[in-house]
């Protein structure tokens, strides 16, 4: 069993009525070739089964000669090869569970990705319930209504070297004043004020020191106003969040020695290889270098329909909800 089985999944409205998921269901299906059908229980209507349905353990997948299914239940990877019935609750009980740790969060990975973005209401449900307890993420996003919002999650640990800072425009003849902040003496150690709303500086040109904790943040400002000083805007509606970093003195190196050398990213593909350095980048909360490897991910596979849904839901924890609407969009 391979991670690729896992990435195959595709995004597809429902053919029916009986392909609304259930907040119970358990199984999601990830990929499947010819025509395959299912009911939702013992003598329901059978409808087309598709890509990206969730399915409750009551189901029963029917599969006709030359037809392949492949499903995830929690941390197990089913497949389907052979014609006949399959009723999903006997088909639990007999599978085996992800051979490694690592293995079962990715699993798990991509199963939260997948469940929690599966329509409007549930992509709020997760916007709310999962921001507050963001540990890598941008502080204080879920208190208020923030007058810039952030396209780029620039969080957590940052590598040495050139870094992009992103926000959406707060309209046209707009300056931003972009400051970094020494968060034990709230010293100000960097800033700029800026007509672009895309801004790279080379971290390792500043006087920051590995292992201590900055915060950066933008504020509006007006052409009249003084050009020193640049006190933060108390009033959250004039600025950015507050976004925590950490400059990372050992780097990530032994993070990707570790992936790249394991048996489970050896057998995956490119995409599948991708998505295993996102997930670990986000585990060791480098989010920056999540965002960037999710980006070259899209980049190669556009059409992907995982990497869209699964990046989108990276973007909702890390508190950027405009962003993860373009990748999120039914």
């Amino acid at each position: 069993m391979t991670a690729r089985t896992l990435l195959l999944l595709a995004l597809s409205l429902p053919l029916c009525t009986a392909l609304n998921a259930q907040p119970t269901a358990q199984f999601i299906v990830m990929n499947i070739t010819g025509t395959v059908r299912y009911c939702e229980k013992p003598g329901a209507e059978q409808c087309e089964l598709v890509p990206g349905q969730t399915l409750g353990p009551e189901s029963i997948v029917t599969l006709p000669s030359g037809s392949t299914a492949r499903l995830l239940f929690e941390d197990q990877s089913i497949s389907l090869k052979e014609a006949g019935n399959y009723p999903l609750k006997s088909l639990a009980a007999s599978q085996t569970p992800a051979s490694t740790s690592f293995m079962k969060r990715f699993f798990n990975y991509v199963y939260e990705g997948i469940v929690n973005t599966s329509g409007s209401k549930k992509i709020e449900e997760y916007h709310e319930l999962y921001i507050p307890q963001s540990s890598g993420g941008i502080k204080g996003f879920a208190g208020g209504d923030y007058g810039i919002a952030l396209t780029r999650p620039v969080a957590g640990n940052l590598p040495e070297g050139p870094v992009v800072f992103e926000w959406f425009t707060a309209g046209d003849q707009t300056l931003y004043d972009f400051q970094i902040i020494d968060f034990q003496t709230e010293g100000l150690l960097f800033k700029a004020l800026l007509r672009d709303t895309s801004f790279s500086l080379d971290l390792s040109k500043l006087a920051i020191e590995p292992g201590r904790k900055y915060y950066w943040y933008v504020q509006l400002k007006s052409l009249g106003e003084m050009a020193l000083g640049f006190p933060l805007v108390d009033d959250p509606s004039m600025r950015s969040p507050k976004v925590e970093v950490v400059m990372s003195g050992k780097g990530n190196s032994g993070l990707m020695n570790s992936l790249e050398a394991s048996p489970e990213y050896l057998e995956a593909g490119e995409s599948d290889r991708l998505l295993m350095k996102a997930q670990v980048f986000e585990e060791a909360q480098y989010i920056y270098e999540a965002n960037e490897t999710f980006l070259k991910a899209i980049e190669l596979h556009p059409a992907d329909p995982v990497l869209q849904r699964v990046y989108g839901a990276f973007l909702v924890r890390q508190g950027l909800w405009q962003s993860s609407q373009k990748y999120l969009r039914s």
